[in-house]
């Protein structure tokens, strides 16, 4: 977890939330893997 890793590198201790919120002020949000078959535009017929 990178709240984790802060606090073994830089000795710094953050919470959850506020990762959350960096990462959302940057633009970067969570993401849910699509579901069912992969579909490939080159192979439609």
């Amino acid at each position: 977890m990178l709240q984790t890793e802060l606090h073994k590198v830089c000795n710094v201790r953050v919470s959850v939330q506020t990762v959350r919120n960096r990462l959302r002020e940057a633009n970067l949000h969570a993401q849910v893997p699509a579901s069912g078959p992969m579909r490939c535009i080159g192979l439609r017929a």
